[in-house]
């Protein structure tokens, strides 16, 4: 099981390697502040998330255009709500899709290097047996966060201002949290770390870190 974990991480930094450069082309001038790599609740799916200040300018302000105008909507559905609710959301911030992989510019895209890799996944886990199962999941994450650690420290996911930050992810699931929040502890600095989980939701309004373990 081992040997397979030692060459998916080899495969992984090959493979984003390749996409990362292909990305950045398509960035171009646009400033990167967020690298992502995102799997699935079955460990099988991965797929790398890149978003820019750009394109997180741009998508937000379709939503705002989109559901901005609060009296609007307080006047069709204010009479569902109550006094509390309606003041809350007149004063909401607007939403935004900075830490959403799924709303983000760019991503790898289908048929990539990541995308074959996703495919030994699967035959690697139709191929397991109960045993090999039980502590298949901790040495996947193990994997994928060293991989991602070399390429950080090799320079290959960096920007020239060192401004990036980095995270696991998993879709629809609800781990995602503790993935997102451990993730980022061991792939940033401490002051990336902290104002991710600040902007991200996982500090409360008075100011104490929220756990999902």
């Amino acid at each position: 099981m081992q040997n397979f974990f030692n060459e998916l991480n080899k495969n992984i930094q090959e493979a984003v390697k390749q996409e990362f450069s292909q990305i950045k082309l398509k960035v171009g001038k646009e400033k990167i502040y967020a690298v992502a790599f995102v799997t699935d609740s079955d460990c099988i799916t991965l797929w790398l998330g890149v978003n820019t200040y750009e394109y997180l300018k741009k998508k937000d302000a379709d939503i705002d255009a989109e559901f901005g105008d609060k009296e609007a909507f307080i006047k069709e559905f204010g009479s569902s709500m109550s006094i509390d609710e309606i003041e809350e959301f007149r004063n909401a911030s607007p939403e935004t899709t900075k830490w959403y992989p799924d709303e983000w510019g760019y991503s790898d895209g289908n048929n990539s290097a990541l995308n074959k890799i996703s495919e030994q996944l699967y035959k690697k886990q139709e191929s397991l047996n109960t045993e090999e199962k039980s502590g298949y999941e901790v040495l996947f994450f193990e994997t994928i966060t060293s991989a991602l650690q070399e390429l950080i420290k090799s320079g290959v996911l960096q920007d020239d201002l060192g401004e990036i930050t980095y995270f696991i992810t998993m879709t629809d699931d609800d781990r995602a949290p503790v993935i997102e929040k451990y993730s980022a502890e061991i792939l940033n600095s401490e002051k990336k770390y902290k104002e991710f989980i600040k902007e991200a939701g996982y500090i409360n309004e008075e100011g104490i870190e929220l756990h999902f373990d």
